[in-house]
């Protein structure tokens, strides 16, 4: 559970160009970084510390490659040649740890290694409309690679954590012979999802919900009925819901959301076509009315997590997703699935419901299968639903032929 206060101002490491200390090249670099890139990463609250400042009778370039190690976030000019840091930007990312690559469009076919899964920017120092558009997109690759980046305090307060995931390409469904298969999720198709986005770890706790309601005393309270604490929240309908995420965006500057169908089970699968993303059979679950517990059981208690390190995507409680339920996906003419559907009619008795996904602890294991999905009113509080946050911009995904 991540907690933040204003105690901790997160740490950005600035590798401005390196080599050609008089060259008319390098006072050029330095005076963007002067002007431009720092003063936005500052706006950003972040503690800067620039390669070109440090100073002493050390090792210099230890101490660079020691920062481009434990920074929060590093911004690294590759432009020009060296290669101890294009060793040390490899290394920290295999580690996942989040930085910006940034290049002189000059050298542009002079890459030192494959980064065609890393966000690097050229800019054109010669071009003041070049530079402008590198730093908004370098505040936005910003907010996207770190994931613990906030722009307001928070106080001490719970936050849900999430961890960062990848765009690709996976089927959603089930094939018509797996154990479990129905209707409800038949259709079986490719479908790309287009853009990297965050999803929760764990579903939203009490503790995290109560929170909330703390910070918000109009707020409604939910019951618990099997443990607050790190239970998951649960006897929260789709609007209050949404609600809490609209509370956390706006209270963080980050684009908290429920996840589409598509992007929950993408995550579930973790690039797996079984029935759970664990294999055929469940397991590491909280599901058919467990007689030793009969209710929910702390997010962190069951250590089960699948190979992209997000828990509980089978049973313990059903989870909200963004859209409107639909019968079945639909790969001919009409509405594509995986745009999605959100209407202001979602309390009228002629609502088609909600989608959630998941299973619970009251349901069988054919209801905790990565592809099923069942309906539930926009209304509906019950001690079986609860919810996860995602974290991202949302665009459209595309059906694969």
């Amino acid at each position: 559970m991540e907690r933040l206060s204003t105690s901790r101002t997160r740490s950005c490491f600035v590798v401005t160009r390196l080599g050609g200390e008089n060259t008319d090249a390098r006072k050029q670099a330095n005076l963007v970084y002067e002007n431009l890139i720092c003063p936005a990463l500052e706006g950003l609250k972040f503690s800067i510390a620039r390669s070109d400042r440090i100073r002493g009778s050390g090792n210099i370039v230890q101490e660079i490659l020691a920062l481009l190690q434990s920074a929060d976030v590093c911004v690294v000019d590759l432009t020009g040649d060296n290669p101890n840091v294009y060793y040390e930007c490899g290394r920290r990312h295999e580690s996942s740890k989040p930085f910006v690559l940034i290049k002189d469009i000059r050298e542009r076919g002079r890459l030192p290694f494959d980064v065609a899964p890393l966000r690097t920017l050229f800019y054109d120092p010669r071009s003041l409309k070049s530079l402008a558009q590198t730093v908004d997109e370098l505040r936005s690759n910003i907010k996207t690679v770190l994931p613990s980046y906030m722009t307001a305090d928070f106080g001490s307060g719970p936050v849900p954590e999430v961890r960062r995931i990848d765009p690709g390409t996976f089927y959603i469904g089930s094939r018509k012979e797996e154990p479990g298969h129905s209707r409800l999720s038949a259709g079986r198709h490719r479908v790309k999802i287009r853009n990297p986005f965050h999803m929760g770890v764990y579903p939203v706790t009490f503790d995290e919900y109560d929170f909330y309601c703390d910070e918000n005393p109009s707020v409604r309270r939910p019951k618990d009925d099997h443990g607050r604490g790190r239970h998951p929240v649960t006897n929260v309908d789709w609007h209050e819901a949404v609600a809490y995420c609209n509370w956390l965006q706006n209270r963080t500057g980050r684009a908290y959301r429920l996840p589409s169908e598509a992007e929950w089970e993408y995550v579930c699968r973790a690039g797996t076509t079984s029935a759970f993303s664990c294999g055929e059979s469940l397991v590491r679950a909280n599901y058919d009315r467990d007689p030793l517990h009969g209710g929910t059981r702390p997010v962190d208690e069951l250590r089960g997590k699948n190979v992209w390190g997000i828990y509980q995507m089978h049973g313990n409680v059903w989870e909200w997703t963004m859209d409107d339920w639909f019968e079945g996906y639909v790969q001919s003419r009409g509405p594509r699935f995986e745009e999605p559907r959100l209407h202001e009619n979602t309390l009228g008795p002629t609502s088609k419901g909600k989608a959630v996904r998941g299973g619970s602890w009251y349901e069988s294991a054919n209801y905790c299968r990565s592809a099923s999905r069942v309906r539930y009113p926009s209304v509906a509080r019950t001690s079986y639903i609860g919810f996860r946050v995602a974290m991202g911009d949302l665009l459209p995904d595309e059906d694969q032929p």
